[in-house]
């Protein structure tokens, strides 16, 4: 190939490299942008390495592309040049029969070549001028407005940002609402060391104004003042452990039902487990057993009670413990009412007996429980209402990671990795902690006997959670509609099933 098609070759392939090179930055400045101020405004912190690799990976990527669709070969910058210098084909002739030694061959090759150098490389025109500087235009405010964004939320973060005078009312009439609680009084002193705690660090007392605090240093106190509220609230809510330990380890249906209920802190769905107990106990199945196997069954009742209640570490001298216990000991006392003969006056005077325990206890478990979900209700009331107080509408604060209200303890969480696969358990899909596998294909971890099981097995149960919450007013009215459908959807297709 002859000199002069070898100076237009360079300099159209430096052309190409050009914008290849300025999409590839566009693209890459582009893409970081886009990740730059959708993270900063939701105050998600990423290294800045994450950001360095996606923008050199897109510009290689877009850059090696865009360079590789225009490639300039030969036969496409013959084309061109006979396109833009109005060769009527003689370059493109020239390139073909480049390695011909035909003298007719041999004289065009001349020809061209002189034209080329006749015309010159400065009529070859940069192509996509407007293209790149558009893209380049673009691609660089994106950037620049991200980073701005960027800077001018780390320097608000940073910048003092003293409450103002009505959310220190806010704080002090919070304050005052804990103290004239019903709250039990060292989960009350707790959380109130909590709130004194911030009063001091955002308000001076003696000059009657608020103090300035960095937004970081609001995010760490208010962060941490949730926590340990959350945790001192937790301490007298034994309702939860209970209830669990009540359903986990009670064989009778009715019995593990009340555990759920317990459980989910219902006092109406407790009280209706309760009278269903009480009301067993009178039926005409139940009075048809003999009398010792009467004695047996409500000894087994007892029996139930009294080991979900030894399985868990709470104090006897809690009330909830205290008026379960108290039905307990009651059940045992009118089992020991029996006979060896089947004296139907003595059953009589055994059932009655057992249904006056469960009634008597009834009151104290249901006012326990009522008691918790209002000191449950309180601590939320104050978890809640603390970031309302401390940030405005335009700042960001992200709840700390204290569980759910509910949180299901989920066996085999402490999982090592050692064991060996189950090929009991299902085949694909599912979602896990650690090893343990909570659901795959038509299976689901059933949380409180530790089992993968059918989900149909444990749908009763699961619903009976959801409905004890709905109707105790303890789910958001906005998706109580959605979950209702959801739950017909559900129970519509295991009727199918069924069928």
């Amino acid at each position: 190939m002859n000199d002069d098609f070898k100076k237009f070759k360079r300099k159209i392939i430096l052309h190409a490299v050009i914008e290849s090179v300025i999409t590839g930055l566009a693209a890459g400045l582009i893409v970081v942008a886009a990740m730059l101020l959708p993270f900063t405004l939701t105050g998600i912190s990423v290294n800045i390495g994450v950001y360095i690799g996606a923008g050199v990976g897109i510009f290689v990527i877009v850059g090696g592309l865009t360079f590789l669709v225009q490639r300039p070969t030969d036969k496409r910058i013959a084309r061109r040049l006979d396109s833009e210098l109005s060769m009527n084909e003689k370059v493109q002739t020239m390139v073909a029969f480049r390695s011909s030694e035909d003298s007719m061959a041999a004289i065009q090759r001349n020809d061209a070549s002189a034209r080329l150098s006749a015309a010159g490389t400065k009529k070859i025109k940069f192509k996509r001028v407007w293209q790149c500087s558009v893209a380049s235009v673009v691609a660089v405010g994106l950037f620049a407005g991200a980073v701005s964004v960027a800077v001018l939320n780390t320097n608000v973060a940073e910048a003092g940002s003293p409450l103002h005078e009505v959310d220190i009312t806010g704080l002090k009439n919070l304050i005052g609402t804990v103290e004239r609680s019903s709250l039990d009084e060292e989960a009350k002193q707790l959380t109130l060391n909590e709130l004194y705690g911030l009063l001091d660090a955002v308000y001076d007392e003696e000059t009657a104004t608020p103090i300035d605090i960095t937004y970081s240093r609001k995010v760490e106190l208010v962060t941490n003042a949730i926590i340990n509220i959350d945790a001192a609230i937790d301490a007298v809510i034994s309702a939860e452990i209970l209830g669990t330990s009540m359903y986990t380890l009670s064989t009778n249906q009715i019995l593990s039902e009340m555990g759920i209920h317990i459980r989910a802190l219902s006092s109406g769905t407790t009280y209706t487990s309760l009278e269903a107990l009480s009301d067993s106990l009178e039926d005409e199945q139940f009075a048809a057993l003999e009398s010792a196997v009467a004695s047996q069954t409500i000894s087994s009742y007892a029996s139930q009670i009294v080991l979900s209640l030894s399985a868990t570490d709470i104090s006897a001298e809690d009330a909830l413990y205290s008026g379960l216990m108290q039905m307990a000991d009651g059940l045992s006392s009118a089992a020991a009412l029996t006979s060896e003969g089947d004296d139907e006056a003595l059953k009589a005077e055994m059932l009655e007996s057992a249904r006056d325990a469960v009634n008597q206890s009834t009151p104290v478990i249901r006012v326990e429980i009522q008691s918790q979900n209002t000191e449950r209700q309180l601590g939320l009331t104050v978890i809640n209402r603390l970031p309302d107080i401390f940030f405005e509408d335009d700042e960001i604060f992200e709840m700390p990671d204290i569980g759910e209200l509910y949180e299901d303890r989920i066996p085999g969480s402490e999982n090592n990795g050692d064991d060996e696969d189950d090929d009991d358990g299902p085949s694909s899909g599912g979602a896990g902690h650690g090893d343990s596998l909570y659901g795959g294909n038509s299976l689901i971890y059933d949380y409180m006997s530790g089992e993968q099981v059918e989900y149909g097995e444990v749908f009763d149960r699961y619903d009976a959670i959801i409905v004890s919450l709905i109707n105790d007013g303890r789910i958001d009215e906005k998706y109580v509609e959605m979950i209702t459908a959801y739950r017909r959807a559900l129970l519509d297709a295991r009727e199918e099933t069924q069928e």
